[in-house]
């Protein structure tokens, strides 16, 4: 069955769907209808290709964990979200456990910036990974991550360390630490933690900055810093490579909770739905058409006809798409616009849908 979500959903599909008058719509099940003049799905289980291209990007391994931060050097940088508050505080605690220890503030060593995209040179970011050596830094804490823009440019100091070999912590408010891993892993280095503090900075008092950052924050860190890496979660195959098997609401919720979907229902590309998209082009399916940024993943005719359907396009849209893809591979994404390692082929068949549409 063709189901959307009450509310916004709904309200959407009754402005730009066309319904019958008189016509009904079907809730048979809580929180979901069927779309008006939509066939009821009747197949049971799909099998069902998966959106995502390769990624070209070349993973490092994490950096070494440090044993303890006795006699250590430390860089602790950023000056975002009531930095001026937490990275002194992080000072002391480390000196006063670790007498032998050194630290370094922002003002002392500087920071590397938003991570540069390949192939862009930052001398910020060379002038950071120069000054690590230099001083000889064993481990970077780098903060505070509490918006969309401070995050990524926080998480830069972080990336450049890893480069260096130098392990790091990044601090991220609740709501931004999943985007703090995504700005790693586009990078490279999916594997880099990140301390959460526990709300939002500026709407604590300083009192209460510093008694988490005592209580909450330094633990966080240490752990970080000392214990063991957690294995970041991968995409699963859903069985054979690259496709996924589950009934249609298991499909909606596979697609959403991996973000290759913006939670909303898709339409399941299945072999079947493909193959008409493909039928379109003379291009082989597997003839890669570009790497998209800044997820640097590989669009091949292919991946392209799957989000086609995925986005209810047509399928005589796919050469328009092709087309697209050739100019999207060249846009420049500054590093702290758009962070989701998934999101750009979901972006090309948007576009290619309104440009077939005249939009």
């Amino acid at each position: 069955m063709n189901v959307v979500r009450k509310g916004l959903c709904f309200t959407l599909l009754s402005v730009f769907l066309p319904v019958a008058q008189g016509s009904d719509v079907v809730c048979d099940t809580p929180g979901q209808c069927q779309v008006p003049g939509s066939v009821a799905d009747t197949s049971g289980t799909l099998r069902v290709h998966l959106p995502v291209g390769k990624s070209t990007l070349k993973q490092r391994k994490p950096s070494p964990r440090l044993s303890t931060l006795d006699g250590k050097r430390i860089a602790i940088v950023g000056g975002s979200f009531m930095a001026n508050v937490t990275h002194p505080e992080l000072k002391k605690l480390i000196l006063q456990k670790y007498p032998t220890a050194k630290v370094w503030l922002l003002s002392e060593i500087g920071s590397a910036g938003p991570w540069p995209a390949p192939g862009v040179r930052r001398p910020q970011k060379e002038a950071f990974a120069a000054r690590l050596r230099e001083l000889k830094i064993d481990a970077v804490i780098s903060g505070n991550g509490g918006c969309g823009l401070c995050t990524p440019k926080e998480m830069g100091s972080c990336i450049a360390s890893e480069y260096e070999n130098i392990p790091s912590v990044m601090i991220a408010a609740p709501g931004f630490a999943e985007q703090a891993h995504f700005a790693a892993a586009t990078a490279g280095v999916p594997h880099i933690p990140v301390a959460v503090y526990p709300g939002a900075f500026t709407s604590h008092s300083r009192e209460t900055l510093l008694k988490n950052t005592r209580e909450i924050l330094f633990p966080r860190i240490l752990a970080a810093l000392t214990g063991t890496l957690k294995k970041e979660k991968e995409i699963s195959k859903g069985g054979a490579e690259g496709f996924f098997t589950g009934s249609h609401r298991e499909i909606n919720d596979f697609f959403a909770s991996q973000m290759m979907s913006d939670g909303l229902p898709i339409v399941p590309p299945t072999p079947e739905r493909v193959a008409e998209f493909l039928k379109f082009t003379d291009l082989a399916p597997e003839s890669s058409l570009g790497v998209i940024p800044p997820a640097r993943r590989e669009a091949t005719v292919r991946t392209v006809a799957v989000n086609g359907v995925m986005a209810g396009c047509p399928p005589g849209i796919h050469a328009s798409a092709h087309r697209l893809c050739p100019s999207h591979a060249k846009w420049r994404f500054p590093p702290d616009s758009c962070q989701h390692p998934r999101l750009d082929p979901l972006l090309l068949a948007q576009r290619s849908c309104g440009t077939a549409a005249g939009v």
